[in-house]
C-alpha cells in the first residue's frame, strides 16, 4: 500500500507512540503526506527549545507562529541552549531586536512582568534597556511592562540601570524610562542612586545631568562607600567631579578604605580636583598620595603637593630622587606611548 494513502489516524497514532524529537522528524520527512500530517505535532514537540527559540532569534514570524500555534508556552523559563542561562521567549526576543517578533509574542500572550524574573535576574524591559533597543522598550512598556521592576529599594528601576551601563551616551532610553516613572516610586533616599552610581563610572555627562534633572539624589554611597565625586574621578569625569563640588559635596567624606579625595585626585590623576580640594582645606599631607604621585613621576601633583605643605621626609621618599626627578624632562605620558 502506497504511504500517500495511509489514514490520516494511522499515522496519527503511529506519530503518538514516538517519544523523540529526532524519531518524529525522521517520520514526518519519510514523504510530503507525512510531513504535512504531522508538521504540527513536529512543532509541538520542539516548542520548548529549537522551534521556539530559533524562530525568534532568527526574527522568522512564521515559524515562531507555527511554533505557537503547536502549544508552545510563552511564559516558562528556558534554557534557550545547553548551558545558557534560563529566560523567557519575551526576555529572549528583547535581546534581539526583532521588533515583529516581539509584537508577536505579546499578542499571543506573553508576559510583559513575569513572574518569576528574580529567578532569572532580567525582564523583558531590562534586556531591551541593556541592549539599547529603544523601540523595543517602547513596546515593552506600551503593553505594560513595569518600569519599577527592582531587586530592593537601593537597587532602584532595574531597567534604568541597565539603561545606563555602557560609555555610549544617547539618552534616548534613559530618558524614555524616566518620562514613565521610573524613579516615581523611589524613596528620597535611594532615589535613582543606583542609576547615577553606573553612570558615574562610565563617564556619562550628558546621563548623570538628565538623572540629576529627573530628581535623583545627588547624595549618597555606592559600592565600597564611595561619594559621587569618587566615581566621577573612577570615572574619568573631573567635569563630573566638579559638579558634586560644586553642589557642596563633602570634602572630608573617606571611603570604606579610609581613603579621601586627596587621595582618588592623585591615584586617578586629576590635578584640576586636587588642586581645588587642596585650596578649600584638606589636607595634603596624605603620604600615601605623595607616594603615588612619586612613583607614577606625576611632576605637576607632586609640587602641587608640596606646595601645600607635603613633606618627602615624613612620606619616607628620597630628596635627591626627587631633585633628579624635577631636573629631567617633563613626559607626556600620552605621547609616550605613540
Amino acid at each position: 500500500m502506497p504511504l500517500e494513502t495511509l489514514p490520516v489516524e494511522l499515522i496519527e497514532s503511529i506519530a503518538a507512540k514516538v517519544t523523540s524529537g529526532a524519531g518524529l522528524n525522521a517520520l514526518s520527512r519519510t514523504n510530503r503526506h507525512f510531513h504535512q500530517i504531522l508538521d504540527r505535532r513536529l512543532y509541538a514537540c520542539r516548542s520548548n527549545d529549537k522551534a521556539l527559540f530559533f524562530s525568534i532569534n532568527k526574527g522568522y514570524s512564521s515559524v515562531l507562529e507555527k511554533a505557537i500555534r503547536g502549544g508552545a508556552d510563552l511564559n516558562s523559563l528556558y534554557e534557550w541552549a545547553p548551558g545558557a542561562r534560563f529566560t523567557t521567549p519575551l526576555a529572549f526576543a528583547a535581546g534581539t531586536g526583532h521588533v515583529e517578533i516581539v509584537k508577536l509574542l505579546l499578542k499571543h500572550g506573553a508576559d510583559p512582568n513575569p513572574v518569576r524574573w528574580e529567578e532569572i535576574r532580567h525582564t523583558p524591559l531590562s534586556v531591551a534597556a541593556g541592549k539599547r533597543h529603544y523601540e523595543t522598550a517602547k513596546i515593552l512598556i506600551d503593553a505594560g511592562a513595569d518600569v519599577h521592576t527592582t531587586f530592593g529599594e537601593p537597587c532602584g528601576s532595574l531597567a534604568l540601570h541597565a539603561a545606563v551601563g555602557y560609555y555610549d551616551e544617547d539618552d534616548d532610553l534613559v530618558r524614555l524610562l524616566l518620562e514613565n516613572g521610573a524613579l516615581d516610586n523611589s524613596p528620597q533616599e535611594y532615589r535613582g542612586t543606583a542609576a547615577l552610581e553606573e553612570a558615574l563610572t562610565y563617564g556619562r555627562v550628558s546621563t548623570v545631568k538628565l538623572l540629576l534633572q529627573a530628581g535623583a539624589n545627588p547624595v549618597f554611597r555606592g559600592s565600597d562607600d564611595w561619594t559621587p565625586v569618587m566615581l566621577a574621578i573612577f570615572g574619568g569625569s573631573e567635569e563630573l567631579a566638579f559638579l558634586f563640588l560644586e553642589m557642596g559635596a563633602d570634602l572630608e567624606q573617606t571611603c570604606n578604605k579610609g581613603r579621601g579625595l586627596v587621595w582618588y585626585a592623585v591615584w586617578y590623576s586629576c590635578p584640576n580636583v586636587l588642586r581645588y580640594v587642596l585650596e578649600r582645606g584638606c589636607s595634603a599631607n596624605d603620604h600615601a598620595a605623595l607616594r603615588i604621585a612619586f612613583e607614577n613621576e606625576e611632576q605637576d601633583i607632586i609640587e602641587l603637593l608640596l606646595e601645600r605643605g607635603a613633606s618627602l621626609e615624613e612620606a619616607g621618599l628620597d630628596e635627591s630622587k626627587y631633585r633628579h626627578l624635577i631636573s629631567s624632562p617633563r613626559v607626556d605620558h600620552q605621547d609616550a606611548f605613540l
